[in-house]
């Protein structure tokens, strides 16, 4: 920090400083480890989708939205799904079998970058995939769990009725309008909501 403090008066000729340049770069190297999307899980292993190659499902089968809820992992910041959830698949595997078996296999995670975008854009990045009539039971850790709260006021309220936006930014308020609208044409639901260690008066780090 204070080297950071130290290079924030040097300023480049568009006026950027030098310390916002790194923080760019530190910041694009992190969310670089996720592959942003929806993806599939196993109930045998979770690795990191960047190393097995995994590639996020654009939309979810149809069938996943009709014949049960889904169950959704959202990691927290600095972090990815393996990183956040891994544990649990290698200490707890019974557990883990007694869900796939509860969830007939519908269990997906949320890879999504935590700092160079909004939770309000990962909760739209996995509304987008989601299919009509999702129901929807998620398990979060940390700042994972404020994309859920995203997730599940828009979808409770897709008008964004009585909601106090004024400390959204433009781009923000945006997202905010086009969740709404995509989780009310789809008709979705958030039933339950696991959130563990999550920052719900918000964070300086955010």
């Amino acid at each position: 920090s204070v080297l950071l403090a130290g290079l924030d008066i040097v300023r480049d000729p568009g006026g950027t400083t030098l310390a916002e340049l790194a923080a760019d770069k530190v910041a694009a190297r992190v969310d670089a480890q996720v592959v942003p999307g929806v993806h599939a899980l196993d109930a045998a292993t979770l690795v990191k989708f960047k190393d097995s190659g995994s590639t996020p499902l654009t939309t979810l089968p149809a069938s996943a939205g009709a014949d049960g809820p889904l169950l959704v992992f959202i990691h927290g910041t600095f972090s990815n799904s393996a990183n956040a959830f891994s544990k649990l698949w290698q200490q707890h595997p019974q557990r883990v079998a007694s869900l796939f078996t509860h969830y007939a296999g519908r269990v997906y995670a949320l890879d999504h970058p935590t700092l160079m975008a909004s939770p309000i854009a990962n909760a739209l990045l996995l509304a987008q995939a989601l299919p009509q009539g999702a129901h929807l039971h998620l398990v979060t850790h940390s700042r994972g769990g404020l994309v859920a709260e995203v997730l599940a006021r828009a979808a409770a309220n897709p008008e964004m009725k009585g909601e106090d936006l004024r400390d959204f930014s433009a781009a923000e308020q945006r997202d905010l309008k086009a969740l709404g609208e995509l989780l009310g044409q789809k008709q979705v639901r958030v039933e339950r909501v696991v959130r563990v260690a999550c920052p719900a008066r918000g964070t300086l780090l955010a």
